[in-house]
Formats: C-alpha cells, structure tokens, sequence
C-alpha cells in the first residue's frame, strides 16, 4: 500500500488534534489511512470502532470516533469499549460496551439494532493483547461487507511470528479477503506500530 509516513494529510490534522492515537504524536496510522479512505469521504457508509479505554498526555478515549466523524462526514460512527467509563457519545456517535473479549459476548453484541446490519469499515483500536484481537477479528470480520476495511491496530513488534502465522490460518478460514501487514514508522518520535489491514474482496 502507498503512502509516506511524512504526509500530513487531512486526516493527520484531525487525529492530531482530537487525540486519537492515529495521529502524527502516536502511531501515525493517519497518512496511511487517507490514502485507503480518502475516496469514502462523502459516502454513507457504516464505521465500527473498538476503541482505547486508556487515557494519555497524547491519547483520549474518543479520539479516533471524532476523527471519524469529521473525516466520513456522511459516515454513521459507532463505537465499543471495554471500560463504561471510558465511553464517547455525541450527536453523531453511538457507542456501546463489550467488558469481556469471548466469542458468546462478541455475538451478543450482534444483537443490538444498532449494530445488526453489517460494515463497512471496522476497527480495533482497543483490544489490548493479539489473543483477545484474533477471538474479535473471527467473530466480527462476517460482520464486513465486501470490498469493506478491517484495521487491526496496536499490535506489537514482538508478536510478529505469531501474527503472521495467525494469517496463515486466517487465509484458509477467510479465503475471500486480502491481508496487509504493515510496520508504520513515525519519524517524529521513533516509533514503529505494525497494523494489519484486511480487505474482504468476497463472502
């Protein structure tokens, strides 16, 4: 996938500015993702978050939710957490809470109107460990309409072999999409955030 990790994209400016740990002081998920998003901007599309519950001097607990809902204008945002507390409603968000990562819990939450029908882009931002990732990715990639995005943020430089092998199987259970495993690096502070992005391109 092309891109630059020195762009500074619109969306850059937004995930820098609400916090959200796509941005250029973080992981800089954000020139990465214009690039992919850019031509959704004016679609109606449906966007599904598991997003961070953990607050720092450079990320908030609803950051990348309002990223969003500047970026995909048209875009109806929807978001999960772990932590009740942690939770971001606004005008244009609705948010709901997944405490335990177990496969009965996830498909639960499938059950709820607003998350019955299916997406178009589904992220895991706040899914802390690869164990919990995968059990979230095997239940919720279904939930992706075709030619829709999955992005598997945060995961960690140690756990490469494990990640890659994990697609390996993911290919023979999920033959129809395409994976993408991407190290970003961030010149401004040094660090280097692996992402795995999906592209379902058939059921």
């Amino acid at each position: 996938m092309e891109y630059s990790p020195t762009d500074y994209t619109n969306l850059c400016a937004i995930t820098t500015y609400y916090k959200s740990n796509k941005g250029k002081d973080v992981n800089n998920y954000s020139p990465l993702y214009n690039n992919i998003l850019e031509a959704y901007r004016q679609h109606e599309i449906r966007i599904l978050e598991f997003d961070t519950s953990v607050e720092t001097e450079n990320v908030k607990p609803g950051g990348s939710l309002q990223s969003w809902s500047l970026f995909l204008e048209k875009a109806t945002i929807l978001g999960l957490y772990q932590d009740e507390r942690a939770k971001f409603e606004n005008e244009k968000v609705r948010s709901f809470v997944c405490e335990n990562i177990t496969e009965a819990d996830i498909m639960k939450l499938w059950e709820i109107p607003e998350l019955e029908a299916d997406f178009d882009i589904i992220v895991d931002n706040g899914i802390e460990n690869f164990r919990d990732k995968a059990i979230f990715f095997k239940r919720a990639l279904p939930k992706l309409n075709v030619q829709g995005f999955y992005f598997m943020e945060n995961l960690k430089l140690d756990d490469m072999n494990a990640i890659e092998l994990q697609i390996s199987d993911w290919k023979e259970y999920f033959p129809g999409c395409e994976y993408f495993l991407e190290v970003v690096e961030n010149p401004l502070n040094g660090n280097k955030s692996p992402v795995l992005i999906v592209q379902k391109l058939s059921e």
